[in-house]
């Protein structure tokens, strides 16, 4: 936890004011990527019995990306899709599935898919709308969206 003071103490010092949380971007991104950087040391030296104290770690960032860059790089998926989901960012849900498949977590990759494949039907349909047309995607296109 020696992390957050660290980070409170640059922020404090970089504050245009008393308010510790009045810091400009560059000094937000500094202090996530310290943090991102604790998070993987943490990880791959204690993995499992530090899994509290990443999870203190992770709730300093400000990026929601970088957050999710850590829960995927400390294999907590769920917390990684739920926000992914949240923000719709279907980039990093297929790289939390592919993930998921590395680590065997087929309830994650199963959800990961399923969000993939609502995705893919929803801009179909918007597709379909825009050209009057009518089409059902085929399992060809829903696997290619997968990959």
């Amino acid at each position: 936890m020696e992390v957050e003071k660290l980070v409170n103490c640059i922020k404090t010092n970089a504050s245009s004011s008393a308010d510790s949380n009045d810091v400009d971007e560059e000094t937000n991104k500094l202090c996530d990527e310290l943090v991102a950087l604790a998070v993987e040391i943490a990880y791959t030296q204690h993995q499992a019995e530090a899994k509290s104290q990443i999870d203190q770690l992770i709730k300093l960032i400000s990026s929601k990306i970088m957050k999710i860059q850590c829960y995927i790089n400390s294999n907590q998926l769920k917390t990684a899709f739920v926000i992914c989901a949240s923000m719709n960012n279907f980039e990093y849900i297929k790289r939390i599935m592919k993930q998921a498949e590395i680590t065997r977590q087929e309830n994650i990759r199963r959800l990961c898919e399923k969000k993939l494949i609502q995705h893919h039907r929803q801009q179909n349909v918007m597709t379909t709308s825009a050209t009057s047309g009518s089409t059902l995607s085929s399992m060809g296109d829903i696997s290619e969206l997968l990959n």
